[in-house]
């Protein structure tokens, strides 16, 4: 594995420590699951709850694009027949916290907000083909002060709703909008059952408060008898929080949640000159090797997108540039862009090229969350 040169050590100094993977070694090696057999419940249970909520909001015009969809992604087409049936929006990338090897800082786009025009704008634009929409990428989403007319909008749109939140912030007034929203799934982010493993990864928030406004959420939801959003509690695991699983999910089953999600920590890559980052210290990594893949999940059934519109194959790569920009070209084109065109060739050729698809360590089958 190369190693970082001297120029470039200097020039991200202030950064996490950072591995340069371009170059890793092409050898083939056996998946370990070790870490990611906890996650299959829980991806399961998720794959039911979409179930759901696409049933809600199915049409005849979506169960066309669906299948078309899942066509390009058996065949792995680089160029789709379908258009992306799930999206992930970033509503803003700022964030009360600092946590650990959070890439937003090194955005292409900067920090900042999307604005509700421009969100009901690509809501309009996608809702003919879309069945669900993650509405968070890097930042905190509750800062947006127009999320719940987001979720609102989408709703009404006939697409589906999921945010992810640390909820270290959340108010009464902000959970019954939440609720009232009509939201259908939000996690909350529980990285830990005491202070000293929440803050692995969670920097500068405290899992006392989060505890307590997860609890009020579900009183508030209770009194308003509702029965939406369906809350789901997470905890990112690695090798050396593997033994906390069993408290955090008792402290899930004491709260109420209605589901608890141990999720294994994915390494960001970070693009830099054409070259890509990911983290050191495998500590905070799932898996010492990667596993041979086959196709994956981002290049054909969702599309990420950033609050200034920039396009991003997946929430895994954090690019120099982005792919384009939906504000900018329709995402029709955008979709079916040379850029794209050639990641999701990198399944149809093999392990060729500096893709970052090349050295990614999330499972091929992996939904977004």
């Amino acid at each position: 594995m190369s190693t970082v040169s001297a120029s470039t050590a200097q020039q991200i100094s202030s950064n996490p420590p950072l591995i340069q993977i371009e170059k890793r070694e092409r050898v083939q090696v056996e998946f370990d699951n070790r870490i990611f057999r906890h996650e299959a419940k829980a991806v399961l249970l998720r794959l039911l709850l979409y179930i759901r909520i696409i049933g809600k909001h199915l049409t005849t015009g979506k169960l066309f694009n669906f299948l078309c969809v899942e066509l390009d992604y058996f065949f792995a087409r680089p160029k789709c027949w379908g258009k992306p049936w799930s999206a992930k929006i970033e509503p803003t990338n700022i964030c009360n916290l600092q946590c650990t090897y959070c890439p937003r800082d090194e955005a292409p786009y900067g920090l900042g907000s999307m604005s509700l025009e421009n969100f009901q704008r690509l809501i309009d634009e996608i809702k003919s083909h879309t069945f669900i929409i993650a509405i968070h990428l890097w930042g905190e989403p509750l800062l947006h002060k127009k999320l719940p007319a987001m979720i609102r909008y989408a709703s009404e749109s006939g697409i589906g709703t999921y945010v992810s939140s640390n909820f270290n912030l959340l108010t009464d007034r902000q959970a019954r909008e939440l609720i009232e929203s009509k939201l259908d799934l939000l996690t909350v982010c529980v990285d830990g059952a005491d202070q000293d493993t929440y803050e692995v990864f969670r920097k500068g928030g405290a899992v006392s408060k989060v505890l307590k406004n997860v609890e009020r959420f579900i009183e508030i939801r209770r009194e308003m008898r509702s029965a939406t959003p369906h809350v789901e509690m997470q905890f990112l695991i690695t090798p050396k929080t593997e033994k906390e699983i069993p408290r955090v999910r008792e402290l899930a089953r004491r709260i109420g949640v209605d589901s608890f999600k141990p999720k294994p920590v994915y390494p960001i890559m970070v693009e830099r000159n054409g070259k890509f980052f990911m983290p050191a210290g495998e500590q905070y990594h799932p898996q010492k090797r990667r596993a041979r893949r086959k196709t994956c999940w981002w290049l054909w059934r969702t599309i990420t997108i950033g609050w200034d519109g920039s396009v991003l194959p997946c929430c895994r790569v954090m690019f120099a540039s982005s792919i384009g920009n939906v504000f900018q070209k329709p995402l029709a084109e955008l979709w079916n862009s040379g850029r794209y065109q050639e990641l999701r060739s990198t399944f149809v050729r093999g392990e060729k090229g500096a893709s970052p698809c090349n050295v990614c360590h999330v499972p091929y089958g992996s939904m977004h969350g």
